[in-house]
């Protein structure tokens, strides 16, 4: 059979090659893949053979001729899993270079594209090769001081490679072996070039947001470089990162959305295979949903990393995250699993039990590339055991996304924006938030999360502008009961005492008990008057009307129909101390009483919650300030004094927190 060698173009479709032609190339390629397993240079390769017969089955055309877009509709054409057809396309370049090294094909298409799409066509001098990876080893992190993990500098010299190709490519006869030989002019060329021309990768335009971030890349290399290698001046000194007018804005999940990416679907009418892989992939989603994870923190998760003998009452599991974002190496953050994400994880490893021991896959432990250490078993695995790669997580999610109605195009880490706006949503304090999400300060919770919350400017304008409800009624209670009641207690209360009394004198001992509880005398006694109660808690006339309505006031109805309210009641509210004249008593000199604030957030300070603010006894007070002072004598260090007035020839002052408050301010330091 006579081979073609010309090439394919892209996105044509292939010829269709005869019935007997494919029969005898695919016998041929058969052979070919029992020479792959028993060659021992192979090594760990060997586990693409099953991935290579799916490909040899499926595949249209000769070695030589396949092109990434045949590559591609094959992987599709032979599984309608993400990890198999990641997995065929790997296996087919290892398989093609395999058979070109042996000698059995004469040519091979370009298959391998780095991030940006950027055929590597000419590799790199072994100089500036060698040059580069001295730089990247040598490179330490800015704020850890780590070294770069081996993934980074693999993109960082694909990256450098790509910048090369451009350069040469626009001067044939130009000669670089250094990084000095570059200027910054061929930046500019390498700017214009991914500005104008299209990825040969997916055909479209590059982003601006990527073109900023490939340049940025080569600038930082360059600027290592000038470091470790003492320059005097940076040949790209006087090149300029781009300016682009561009939102980063992060797609947003509702949470209808989150619970059917989280469903597996019906598991009844699946296969042992699919329905492990149905629980996993949504069990994943979950995973990242729930402590709002990075993608490459969910493959990264350990079994042993959960801690199950450490749940809670309340549900919650913790974990550990190791090596996180900006973190130090070995740095490992404890967070936790609410019930429903435990119940997730916990149907996820039944599954993976049963679906290990009827396959009989051994799960392989995660590994470190540089030294091989075995760190443990991963949560998450692949169909045949192995620890799985972001990318690979990346297109499970694009399958849950497609699967669950949303937009294909989204990034997995929309799951943990969209989860810091359910935070936002749910009412949990902007602080909080961005300690749960391990953000460097809420500075830039504030700045990224805190203006989008969906539905908050409809209910702004609805506040300001819309309909006003009417009124709630004010509820008022009687002292005394009802007349007919109160006549049968009185006739009872007389029979207890033996006496004989006839109606008549009923009902004057009945108007004389109302007047002396309900008329003026007795609401003078056991009541306040609206102008009294708003004198005693410092409040105006709408404001106490509003509490009357919200419930924390309970006014009496009395015989002139008016209102009043108890006398025990507006005492125990006007003795409580609000939060600046608690900040005041305890020593904080703050304009804004945020620390009392944080204190009452933590559970340091017992406050009573009164509609937005925070009230305090002075017993709460005197209970805080005594432990604290035990706590720090117990150190050395003095005791904190409350804050007194000056006084004048006069002993030592002390706070008493007896006295209740009167009108005009908090009580008085005697």
């Amino acid at each position: 059979m006579t081979m073609k060698n010309s090439k394919q173009q892209p996105g044509a479709k292939p010829e269709t090659m005869p019935i007997e032609d494919l029969k005898v190339r695919r016998e041929r390629y058969t052979q070919w893949l029992e020479s792959w397993r028993n060659d021992p240079s192979i090594g760990y390769r060997k586990n693409y053979a099953n991935a290579i017969g799916l490909m040899i089955k499926a595949l249209p055309v000769p070695l030589e001729e396949v092109t990434p877009e045949i590559l591609e509709e094959t992987a599709k054409k032979a599984s309608d899993s993400h990890e198999t057809r990641e997995k065929i396309r790997i296996a087919c370049r290892h398989f093609i270079d395999y058979a070109h090294g042996k000698g059995w094909i004469k040519s091979k298409q370009q298959l391998r594209r780095n991030a940006l799409g950027t055929r590597r066509e000419k590799p790199l001098p072994e100089t500036l090769r060698n040059q580069l990876l001295d730089i990247l080893k040598k490179h330490r992190h800015k704020r850890t001081g780590d070294p770069l993990s081996d993934d980074v500098s693999d993109k960082r010299l694909e990256t450098m490679e790509a910048f090369f190709n451009v350069v040469s490519k626009a001067n044939p006869s130009r000669t670089i072996a250094k990084l000095e030989h570059f200027s910054a002019e061929d930046m500019e060329t390498h700017q214009r070039v991914l500005e104008n021309e299209p990825s040969p990768y997916t055909g479209k335009p590059i982003k601006p947001r990527t073109v900023k971030t490939v340049l940025g890349h080569v600038l930082a290399v360059f600027i290592s470089a000038a470091k470790q290698l003492h320059w005097k001046s940076n040949p790209m000194d006087s090149f300029e990162l781009p300016l682009y007018e561009y939102v980063q804005k992060e797609a947003y999940i509702a949470k209808a959305n989150v619970s059917a990416l989280r469903d597996p679907g019906p598991l009844e009418d699946m296969t042992d295979r699919k329905a492990f892989l149905a629980v996993r992939n949504a069990t994943m989603a979950a995973v990242q949903y729930d402590p709002a994870l990075r993608p490459e923190d969910v493959v990264r998760l350990l079994a042993e990393d959960i801690h199950w003998e450490q749940a809670d009452a309340d549900g919650l599991v913790p974990f550990e995250v190791r090596d996180g974002k900006s973190r130090a190496k070995g740095t490992r953050e404890t967070l936790h699993f609410t019930p429903q994400g435990v119940t997730d994880i916990r149907r996820y490893l039944d599954s993976l039990k049963k679906y290990c021991a009827k396959y009989g896959i051994k799960i392989k432990p995660f590994t470190v590339k540089k030294t091989g250490e075995a760190l443990g078993a991963p949560l998450f695995i692949t169909e045949d055991g192995r620890p799985m790669s972001p990318e690979t997580y990346e297109g499970i999610f694009k399958d849950l996304a497609r699967r669950a109605g949303l937009d294909p195009k989204i990034a997995s880490h929309s799951l943990r924006h969209s989860r810091i706006s359910h935070w936002l949503e749910d009412g949990i304090p902007i602080d909080r938030v961005s300690r749960l999400a391990r953000h460097r300060d809420v500075n830039f919770t504030m700045k990224k999360y805190a203006h989008y919350l969906p539905g908050s400017d409809r209910s702004f304008l609805a506040k300001a502008y819309g309909k006003k409800p009417a009124a709630e009624p004010i509820l008022t209670k009687a002292l005394l009961p009802e007349r007919p009641v109160l006549r049968k207690i009185i006739e009872a209360l007389l029979g207890l005492l033996g006496l004989v009394v006839d109606a008549a004198r009923i009902a004057q001992l009945e108007e004389a008990l109302v007047e002396k509880i309900q008329g003026k005398a007795g609401r003078k006694d056991l009541c306040y008057g609206i102008p009294e109660a708003m004198e005693r808690l410092r409040l105006g006339r709408t404001q106490i009307y509003d509490w009357m309505r919200r419930g924390y006031l309970h006014p009496i109805a009395q015989l002139n129909s008016r209102k009043g309210l108890p006398r025990e009641e507006i005492d125990r509210l006007a003795s409580l101390r609000n939060s600046k004249e608690a900040a005041l008593i305890l020593g904080y000199e703050e304009k804004k009483p945020t620390t009392i604030q944080r204190l009452v957030r933590e559970g340091t300070i017992k406050a009573t919650r009164l509609g937005n603010e925070n009230l305090f006894t002075d017993r709460d007070l005197t209970e805080h300030l005594l432990r604290l002072n035990s706590h720090k004598m117990a150190f050395g260090v003095r005791p904190r004094r409350p804050r007194m007035a000056p006084m004048k020839s006069a002993p030592a002052p002390v706070l008493n927190f007896t006295t209740p408050a009167i009108s005009g301010g908090p009580a008085p330091l005697q």
